[in-house]
């Protein structure tokens, strides 16, 4: 008998290590850990919440994000909740901001906004359409065209003017997600050797360290090849638009937060085009337009910047930090996305900034000790005289 427990205790004691230390994990065993360390994190005096995209996922990098806040809240008895998946925006940002903020009570928030396409979604789907269905979409319709309203595309927009937000480009949806038009990415000339590339991220597991590209990419090449001068230079129509519904998103957000006393800080992962030449490149062989210019502008910082200090929201802006770096590269080859280095790097400056300061007790890592309850008042009138004017007039000077 006593044999027989102890193989018993063995064999559980085993297979709950294996489970437990992600060895052996399937959907089941990965909520169940999961729904655990939330529960146990609730019960922590400072929490933690963190919303973003793909930049955020676990398994991003080796040394991701995700593992580095982790293990740093681990360390000092911090509870920590990752509301962040692939495919988010500011529309899912605020739906994980509901769903999360109420029961789980963060005395911080930090949201990761990323410049290489966070206004991007916001443009191309309306709230209420979930990320999964914008997930399918494939191709323009070729005699379809762009419209604009002619009070949008000064640099001053008339808030109670917008009814409706200009046309886009018509868009079809795919039954099958492998049902590329292969074809199509020939014609409109992109580069054979990238489609190749393409092909082979569906015939075998994505990895983004050997360079294999997502042919979602290629479908936004063919779709969107201003795809990058809407996130990065906000000088048109449309993206002055979108970044218009992204404050009052972000808005409610923070009026959310406010409510439950949480505490907002916004960082902004610049895109790799924004610290060097290194995609240039890649993104020019799918007929994208970019500029040059982006690598000595800060267009989508500028504007988070403004839209934090109207509602004392906090600001981490690791771009110039990032651009006087001497290190290998930062983002993964043909991607977008931070790799160990660059995951690493924000982690660090994320910690220097904000993380040392809020584990010692200062909420903003500007100096100001006292809760966000304590200063909303006193701040009401600025919050508002600021809100108002950047609402009534959306240009690029500060």
């Amino acid at each position: 008998m006593i044999i027989v427990l102890f193989n018993a205790a063995l064999l559980f004691g085993g297979t709950f290590a294996l489970f437990w230390y992600d060895i052996v994990s399937f959907d089941w065993s990965r909520a169940l850990e999961k729904d655990y360390q939330y529960s146990q994190s609730k019960k922590k005096d400072k929490r933690i919440l963190i919303i973003g995209d793909s930049q955020l996922e676990e398994h991003i990098a080796v040394r991701s994000l995700h593992k580095l806040i982790e293990s740093f809240c681990r360390e000092n008895e911090i509870g920590f909740a990752n509301a962040a998946h692939y495919g988010f925006g500011p529309i899912e940002y605020l739906d994980q901001a509901k769903k999360y903020i109420p029961d789980y009570k963060p005395d911080l928030i930090i949201i990761f906004y990323n410049a290489f396409n966070d206004l991007t979604d916001v443009m191309n789907r309306h709230e209420g359409q979930g990320v999964k269905e914008s997930h399918d979409i494939f191709i323009l319709d070729p005699d379809s065209s762009v419209t604009y309203v002619d009070s949008q595309i000064e640099d001053s927009i008339a808030i109670a003017s917008i009814d409706s937000e200009p046309e886009k480009p018509a868009m079809a949806t795919l039954r099958n997600p492998d049902d590329f038009d292969w074809d199509e990415f020939y014609r409109k000339g992109i580069d054979p050797a990238l489609i190749q590339q393409a092909k082979e991220g569906l015939s075998k597991s994505f990895t983004r360290s050997e360079g294999i590209i997502n042919p979602h990419l290629l479908v936004t090449a063919v779709w969107q090849p201003e795809y990058l001068r809407y996130n990065l230079s906000v000088d048109e129509a449309h993206s002055r638009f979108a970044w218009y519904r992204t404050t009052k998103l972000f808005q409610k957000v923070f009026e959310l937060a406010g409510h439950h006393g949480s505490r907002v800080a916004i960082v902004v992962i610049p895109s790799t085009l924004q610290i060097d030449d290194s995609h240039y490149e890649f993104f020019r062989r799918l007929n994208m337009f970019v500029d040059s210019s982006w690598m000595k502008q800060s267009t989508p910082q500028l504007l988070v910047k403004r839209m934090c200090r109207a509602s004392n929201a906090i600001l981490i802006d690791p771009l110039e930090n990032f651009r006087n770096r001497e290190l290998d590269s930062i983002y993964y080859l043909n991607d977008d996305h931070l790799n160990d280095n660059g995951q690493n790097a924000l982690f660090e400056y994320l910690k220097s900034t904000l993380l040392m300061s809020y584990q010692k007790g200062n909420m903003d890592s500007l100096g100001l000790v006292v809760p966000i309850d304590h200063y909303k008042e006193y701040n009401q009138w600025k919050r508002d005289f600021y809100t108002r004017r950047f609402l009534d007039r959306i240009d690029l000077n500060y």
